[in-house]
């Protein structure tokens, strides 16, 4: 049995003073993860994160952050 993501709660506070944000994922065991980022980072999307392991989360996060500097470079 994989211990999944069964719910995501994005929160409506404000950015830290260094522009940082969280958002907690429930796992099926009932174990609450949280997510730490950067408000100018790609972060997954509450769709995209149920029914996936958290190491698997974070990995998909790494992906959406390599991925927009590889077209930022791009652009340039």
């Amino acid at each position: 049995m994989k211990n999944v993501i069964v719910e995501v709660r994005f929160n409506n506070k404000p950015p830290t003073e260094y522009d940082y944000k969280h958002f907690n994922v429930v796992m099926k065991t009932g174990k609450v993860h949280t997510f730490h980022y950067h408000i100018n980072n790609p972060i997954p999307t509450k769709e995209e994160a149920l029914g996936l392991t958290y190491y698997e989360l974070l990995n998909l996060a790494r992906k959406k952050f390599y991925d927009a500097i590889d077209k930022y470079k791009r652009e340039m």
